[in-house]
């Protein structure tokens, strides 16, 4: 039970809603294989975090470093799918 809480604590906060309720952690490692392997679902998550990279723009009512996470974390999530993405295109 321990491990497949710290898993789903480790999940990206987009995905988290996403994923099934199940009772064990090798139950859930199966169904996230699964998941995973829909193209669809993939194009569409990169779709979005896309957009959300190109047209999030900073809020000078939130401290510089939290949207400055928020962008690095956008990043790392398509890089975990398999997007280059030019570091250059963050500055």
């Amino acid at each position: 039970m321990l491990s497949l809480n710290w898993m789903r604590m480790t999940m990206a906060e987009n995905v988290t809603p996403f994923m099934p309720k199940t009772e064990n952690a090798k139950g859930f490692l199966r169904l996230i294989k699964e998941y995973s392997q829909l193209d669809i679902i993939d194009k569409s998550i990169v779709g979005i975090l896309t957009s959300e990279l190109t047209t999030k723009k900073f809020e000078w009512s939130q401290r510089i470093h939290d949207h400055v996470t928020k962008m690095v974390n956008i990043v790392a999530k398509l890089q975990f799918m398999e997007m280059e993405v030019n570091e250059s295109f963050l500055v």
